[in-house]
């Protein structure tokens, strides 16, 4: 694991640039500015932080609920009776609280607690034109009410389903999230390196038309003097030529790949890119482990489990909204009123002196379950296609590790024959350059060794990019490049 401590740390150390005026990263400081401004990394963090909400509102959903109420009734009402019309006036003031919950194993709970105040008068206005006064009157109730839900809303299976499914969903938007996470530094490093290695191949190609503009004037210094033929000036014309053409192909190159690297990290960007002189730690050899640790451990996988929790949540619950229901409920009432006495209903609810109950049973079910045993099915469906695409995604990440051990050990051998004919092709081209100028090589020898120098260089070049590409791959089946990186939730 070092060795991703160490590409993972941030190095503030400065490199030589070209003319152009660029920022010099290391691959820590990449991995942490892509962290900071990659609009992917940053949806993943806030659609967990969204589902975490979620689950949050989902706990507090079975807590006490307070209402108040307060109402004011008062008026004049005339009516017609046997012997005139009557006039009545009546004034009624109620205050009332109450205090309600649910509960996750189907109870609803209401205790309601009520004061009024009411007053009437009449008048028979055509026999009795003097008023007849009722009241004032109090009045104060207390009724606690509880309602149990024996089938279809009973106990935790249906009232704790959102909160497991909210629960599930945060799960679902972790490993969403780490994947994000663990491909961003994948590509992040990888195109680091790319660019490393374009920076490394235009050097190669800058040194390789160096020497093609050496050769070429001094061999139109000896053709000056006789010592090589004009033919043989324009071989190495053309080769400085080519050369040319090679170099601009390459400064092309790396601008793609700035691009490349500035497109993963996100953000504006006003300067080029440019990766630091320092070659990659070449990672250690891995063992067959690495495929069970891929399929224990890497975010894909983790991401399709929990799309499957998810399914097996919603089939838990399928059809319940249209299960038979059956509510039990109840209500207890202690009742007092004063005539034009405001403390006697109290003294009376005190007392137990006027009390009522309630029970009641209330039953309720479809007559054709068809859409239930439909729903069911299609939950249970659902699962069945979460468990085969967690399968298949199984295979393909046991296929997609060992394929990847194999190209790793095939980098790093390539990596060893690479050095070994960089070697050989040094000392070929230093020494039919030697010849040459003892006259007895051709230019067309000296140019075709210079080639094969230049080309193993870059084989060396992209064998040490390969072999770092494959291990970061591997790192992220493994899940390893999660084990450094700190996410902001």
């Amino acid at each position: 694991m070092s060795r991703w401590i160490a590409i993972l740390a941030v190095l503030l150390v400065a490199a030589p640039v070209h003319a152009q005026t660029s920022d010099v990263l290391s691959p820590g400081g990449v991995v942490s500015l892509a962290a900071d401004q990659s609009p992917t990394l940053r949806a993943a963090l806030l659609e967990r932080r969204r589902a975490s909400q979620l689950v949050l509102s989902e706990e507090a959903r079975y807590t006490f609920v307070l209402g108040m109420d307060a109402s004011l009734d008062i008026g004049d009402t005339p009516s017609l009776t046997q012997v005139g019309v009557a006039q009545s006036y009546h004034e009624q003031v109620v205050l009332g609280a109450q205090l309600s919950r649910a509960f996750e194993w189907g109870m609803s709970m209401q205790l309601r607690v009520a004061g009024a105040r009411q007053f009437r008068r009449a008048i028979l206005l055509a026999t009795i034109p003097t008023p007849i006064a009722i009241g004032p009157g109090y009045s104060f109730d207390v009724t606690l009410g509880v309602t149990q839900s024996l089938l279809r809303n009973g106990w935790e299976r249906n009232g704790l389903a959102q909160l497991r499914q909210a629960r599930v969903e945060l799960d679902a938007a972790t490993a969403s999230r780490n994947r994000a996470a663990s491909e961003l530094v994948r590509d992040a490093l990888s195109a680091y390196w790319e660019l490393w290695y374009a920076r490394q191949a235009l050097e190669v190609d800058v040194e390789a038309r160096r020497v093609a503009a050496t050769q070429h004037a001094d061999a139109n210094a000896r053709r000056e003097l006789g010592s090589v033929a004009p033919a043989d000036v324009l071989s190495f014309a053309r080769q400085l030529a080519a050369m040319e053409e090679t170099v601009a192909a390459a400064e092309g190159e790396l601008r793609v790949r700035q691009l490349e690297l500035a497109r993963v990290i996100g953000g504006e960007r006003s300067t080029a890119l440019s990766p630091h002189d320092e070659a990659p730690t070449l990672p250690a050899p891995r063992d067959a482990d690495v495929i069970a640790i891929a399929i224990e451990r890497s975010p894909e996988l983790f991401e399709l489990q929990m799309q499957v929790r998810s399914a097996e949540e919603a089939e838990r619950t399928a059809g319940a909204a249209l299960e038979p229901r059956l509510d039990l409920s109840g209500e207890l009432g202690l009742h007092g009123m004063g005539y034009d006495d405001a403390g006697e209903p109290f003294a009376q609810v005190g007392r137990f002196a006027a009390v009522t109950g309630m029970v009641s049973l209330e039953f309720e079910m479809p007559l054709d379950d068809a859409q239930r045993r439909a729903q069911m099915e299609r939950a249970s469906l659902a699962v069945e296609v979460a468990e085969r695409r967690l399968e298949a995604a199984r295979d393909r990440v046991r296929a997609e590790a060992a394929t990847l051990l194999d190209r790793a050990s095939v980098a790093r051998r390539r990596l060893a024959l690479a050095d070994e004919t960089v070697r050989i092709a040094e000392e070929l081209a230093r020494a039919e350059q030697e010849r040459f100028e003892l006259g007895a090589s051709t230019p067309t020898v000296v140019l075709e060794a210079q080639s094969e120098l230049r080309n193993a260089q870059l084989r060396r070049l992209r064998a040490m990019i390969d072999l770092v590409s494959a291990d970061l791959q591997i790192a992220h089946t493994t899940g390893e490049l999660l084990d450094d990186v700190a996410l902001d939730d």
